[in-house]
């Protein structure tokens, strides 16, 4: 019995160190382009521009980095330092589907701390939303609108959208291009179409995305 108490006491202090490790909170957000009524993550293109910030918690308590040493290293390379250096901002280089590995380093109480986190670069998206959640639309009049994700623009302006029914390129509406009114003659019930949206970024002629919509007038 004597030889369990000081191993009980020994497990207990184990617990309270493990308890009370630091604990490193990174944090990111790209300043690309997304609906208003978007709620998700925020992901950067080739270029864009990423914000980075860290917290340091300690059982429930941030602890203030204002005196702490920070480092930053992007892909194995050094981006910057300094004392309470809590955040930063780089730019990707990155192509789709490929990853930045993003590590901060801590020098806190004489300890060195350090987190890695990847940051997943994607390729931009477009959805067309419409009214109807089977795709079958009534005639003769029906509107869609284009939504852009992850466009490395600020504002959808800088964006060009190009529609087309059945390979042939149709207007959109001049003042609002992400919409499309579709006139569709009786003729055409019961017969498929396809929608197609492509959208091009007028900064970089090298990132569009598209979708296609296989639509049934009824």
């Amino acid at each position: 019995m004597a030889l369990l108490i000081p191993i009980l006491t020994l497990f207990s202090m184990y617990l309270v160190i493990a308890q009370t490790t630091p604990e490193i909170l990174i944090s990111w957000k790209a300043s690309n382009f997304v609906p208003a009524s978007y709620l998700g993550k925020i992901y950067p293109t080739k270029d864009s521009i990423v914000e980075v910030g860290v917290d340091l918690l300690n059982g429930n308590t941030l602890i203030d980095l204002s005196k702490v040493e920070v480092g930053w290293f992007l892909d194995g390379r050094f981006l910057n330092s300094g004392v309470g250096l809590k955040h930063i901002r780089f730019q990707t280089t990155k192509g789709n589907n490929n990853d930045h590995a993003l590590r901060v380093t801590l020098l806190y109480q004489g300890n060195d701390l350090g987190q890695s986190i990847t940051i997943p670069i994607v390729s931009p998206e477009v959805v067309i939303d419409t009214a109807s959640p089977t795709n079958a639309i009534n005639i003769p009049t029906i509107t869609f609108r284009g939504l852009p994700y992850f466009f490395n623009v600020q504002d959808i302006q800088k964006l060009n959208f190009q529609w087309s029914v059945n390979n042939e390129t149709i207007a959109g509406n001049k003042d609002n291009p992400d919409f499309l009114k579709l006139q569709i003659p009786t003729v055409a019930k019961n017969k498929p179409l396809s929608l197609s949206l492509s959208i091009f970024n007028q900064l970089n002629s090298l990132e569009f995305g598209s979708r296609v919509l296989n639509i049934l007038p009824q």
